[in-house]
């Protein structure tokens, strides 16, 4: 039998008992207990032949890639402008795509302050759960803030983050999964969201949450949008309370 094994190669394996009849060309490369085992001439080159054929291949191969990339640098600026085409083509179609499946409608751009959402979905959990009721939100010039209370699992979150995405679906062009939408372009996105902290830069829970709020109550303008998902969380009951209640105000 023709063997192989990463340390010796390929062998003829033959019998203690039928050693006496192998050719005189054949050369014993290793004695076992009960084989031997022999390597010839032919064997020998066949051996070099198979194990160098994928150093072989790799060159081949680079040298065919190196090839066309030469070619394609010679068309370069062209393949990158159908590139560019051809993913423009493929996200509208993509956004086209869930717009009429799932029954999003065309947001309206106000110039006055408003949020106006009417039945408003989140374009991923609606596909995950088994009911998903929409939600409303209005909001406007003389009412900017909406405190939202409930039980644990009550879609306190679910509610928050999708106002927020059906925002920037907008704000893309895109079509929003609600029964109605109109809303002004905001200028920013502000999120405080879960909890998690940054120990490597010496930061705690509560210090990663007093920064969002601290970027959200520096930077923001009338114009920008804002999300926080329970708001002093990273501390005791009664400091989170007063801080909520001091940012709120």
């Amino acid at each position: 039998r023709v063997e192989y094994n990463r340390v010796h190669g390929f062998f003829i394996e033959v019998s203690r008992g039928q050693a006496d009849k192998v050719p005189d060309d054949y050369r014993r490369r290793q004695t076992l207990k009960n084989v031997e085992r022999y390597i010839t001439p032919e064997l020998k080159a066949w051996e070099d032949k198979v194990l160098s054929a994928r150093d072989r291949g790799l060159a081949r191969e680079k040298l065919l890639y190196e090839r066309i990339l030469a070619q394609a640098a010679e068309h370069a600026a062209a393949l990158a402008r159908s590139a560019a085409a051809l993913a423009r083509i493929a996200a509208l179609a993509g956004l086209a795509h869930h717009a009429r499946a799932h029954g999003w409608v065309a947001p309206e751009l106000a110039d006055d302050i408003c949020l106006d959402i009417e039945a408003g979905r989140h374009p991923v959990v609606e596909h995950s759960i088994e009911s998903f009721t929409p939600n409303d939100c209005r909001m406007d010039e003389e009412r900017r803030m909406l405190l939202i209370t409930g039980p644990n699992m009550g879609g306190k979150s679910t509610i928050l983050r999708q106002v927020c995405l059906n925002a920037i679906i907008a704000q893309i062009g895109c079509y929003v999964p609600a029964t109605s939408c109109e809303m002004t372009a905001v200028d920013r996105i502000f999120t405080r969201l879960g909890a998690s902290d940054k120990l490597v830069e010496g930061k705690s829970t509560f210090f990663v949450e007093m920064e969002d709020i601290y970027n959200l109550v520096t930077f923001g303008t009338d114009r920008s949008l804002a999300i926080i998902d329970e708001l002093g969380r990273g501390t005791s009951t009664t400091d989170g309370f007063s801080i909520a209640a001091s940012i709120l105000d």
